[in-house]
């Protein structure tokens, strides 16, 4: 079984990311401090930023093939 794209990913969306304090958050906060290099997409139809990353309101804005991980908090 391949495991690869999920403990090595290129990138990351993180679904139902918040400012507010929550697992999400916490996910950005995590990434950023191990110095993760892929692409990290906050996915929240609520909010426009998120610790000066841009949100995206929906993972269907062509980020399909781009995503190698989804997390949903």
């Amino acid at each position: 079984m391949q495991l690869e794209a999920l403990v090595r990913p290129k990138s990351v969306a993180i679904l139902g990311a918040s400012d507010k304090p929550t697992i999400g958050r916490r996910l950005l906060i995590s990434l950023a401090r191990i110095g993760f290099k892929g692409a990290v997409y906050p996915v929240n139809p609520n909010t426009v930023q998120i610790r000066h990353t841009i949100t995206i309101c929906s993972i269907h804005y062509g980020l399909i093939g781009s995503i190698f991980c989804a997390i949903s908090t």
